[in-house]
């Protein structure tokens, strides 16, 4: 009799050891696994939050929770959840890295470039032999970027890719060195100039090749300027300054030079009246234009030095006469309106020995 009693006592006493609570924790776990593989992530989170809520110290229910928040986007929820699971079994840093990185690979693959290197740091930090595996993904997102000209994100994530992998340095600087040359090739200079400035950044050896490349497109803009009618010059010709040196364009293209147009030289003798007034170049008949200098050289033909007002001067714009007050006799003058007719005009004042010489000239562009 006693014996049964005691073996009666061991069923009971086992039976009470398995608690209900326990069971029940573990069917919610269970469930929310079901849940998950359905895609039926609030439902999950809900269980979960329950089974975190009943027993803190469950290691897989936060990693779980954590998985559920990712799933939905709420990664800052899923890094929390991630946390804890590391903190309480140090064996899931691997598991979250791999979580991390297949969220950051879903947003680089919908064109959030920027979400995908969180993720990917994320991804890095929990689990470091993630990088090269990384490294290799941004390469050939990268490329892909900036073959379709989005230069910005292809240049986030070849940094990264650089960065988990030093040794790409040289083939992300042939990338940029292609890139470049291929935007220069259509005419778009200000994108290639940056692209060819990360190549040598990348890797210092281009920097001759850049400036080969860069003279040989100035070159060719200024080969383009001569084959443009003359109006349309200038603006190749601005262009290519900035890839070869001014003596470069010197050449093709000479500086803007002084053009005499208009040079004569009077005395007293061709005075048109008593006091000396002279006629010299009449507006719009002789070829002297808005914008045109005229020059006015005087001299004593005693080689004696003007003391003062000996000579007036009438510019066809009215009647305001400008008195030549500088030693030696120069005045200069730019053309800015006149009338057709008007003459420039000179008064010696009766002074008979002088010899004045009037010069206009105008500056001449080569393009």
């Amino acid at each position: 009799m006693v014996k049964r009693l005691t073996f009666f006592v061991s069923i009971l006493f086992l039976a009470t050891s398995v608690s209900p609570a326990n069971a029940f924790w573990d069917r919610d776990v269970k469930k929310s696994k079901e849940f998950m593989q359905a895609g039926m992530y609030p439902q999950a989170i809900e269980l979960l939050n329950k089974r975190i809520t009943d027993k803190p110290t469950d290691a897989e229910a936060h990693y779980l929770l954590g998985t559920c928040y990712m799933k939905s986007g709420n990664y800052g929820a899923a890094e929390q959840r991630f946390l804890n699971a590391v903190r309480l079994k140090a064996d899931y840093g691997n598991q979250i890295g791999g979580e991390f990185k297949t969220a950051g690979s879903d947003a680089l693959s919908k064109g959030q470039v920027e979400q995908a290197q969180g993720l990917f740091a994320k991804a890095v930090e929990y689990q470091p032999n993630l990088k090269n595996e990384v490294a290799t993904e941004c390469l050939a997102a990268g490329k892909s970027y900036l073959n379709r000209g989005q230069v910005q994100q292809a240049q986030a994530l070849l940094a990264r890719a650089v960065q988990y992998q030093p040794d790409l340095k040289k083939e992300v600087a042939g990338e940029y060195l292609g890139a470049g040359k291929l935007h220069l090739s259509r005419g778009q200079s200000s994108v290639a100039d940056g692209l060819f400035s990360m190549a040598v950044g990348y890797d210092g050896t281009l920097s001759d090749e850049v400036n080969k490349v860069r003279t040989d497109y100035g070159m060719k803009l200024l080969e383009t300027a001569k084959a443009k009618p003359k109006e349309e010059r200038k603006k190749y010709i601005e262009e290519a300054k900035k890839y070869v040196e001014q003596k470069i364009i010197d050449q093709a293209f000479p500086p803007p030079s002084w053009k005499t147009v208009f040079e004569k030289t009077y005395t007293f003798d061709d005075a048109i009246t008593k006091d000396g007034w002279i006629q010299t170049i009449k507006f719009g008949a002789d070829d002297v234009k808005i914008g045109d200098t005229i020059e006015v050289i005087t001299t004593l033909l005693s080689g004696e030095k003007f003391s003062g007002q000996e000579i007036s001067i009438y510019r066809g714009e009215g009647f305001h006469p400008v008195w030549i007050t500088t030693t030696g006799g120069f005045y200069r003058v730019k053309v800015e309106t006149f009338e057709p007719g008007k003459y420039f005009a000179l008064s010696t004042y009766n002074r008979k020995d002088v010899k004045i010489t009037v010069r206009a000239k105008r500056l001449v562009e080569s393009y």
